[in-house]
């Protein structure tokens, strides 16, 4: 991934969707007055929310002591996933 441009997961979603001709961010609106623009400069924020918050939440657990890491053990990240973002 040399010489690629990093992109968030929603920005690369747009990108794609751009690319085959899904979405147009140029002026396009849906029923309720709201722009796709709205929609995914909300999504970026979300994004950047979650990531923010994931840190946050790493750091803290980081600076437990070890007793307090044995007593309440950091689970996994699939498990931090499926906890904080899955919704059933």
């Amino acid at each position: 991934m040399e010489g690629m441009e990093k992109q968030t997961s929603v920005e690369w979603l747009v990108s794609e969707l751009m690319s085959k001709g899904i979405i147009n961010l140029d002026g396009w609106i849906w029923d309720d007055e709201v722009s796709i623009v709205e929609i995914v400069n909300q999504a970026k924020q979300m994004e950047e929310n979650m990531v923010c918050e994931s840190w946050d939440d790493g750091y803290e657990k980081g600076l437990r002591t070890r007793e307090e890491k044995i007593i309440d053990p950091v689970f996994n990240s699939k498990h931090y996933y499926d906890t904080k973002f899955k919704s059933e």
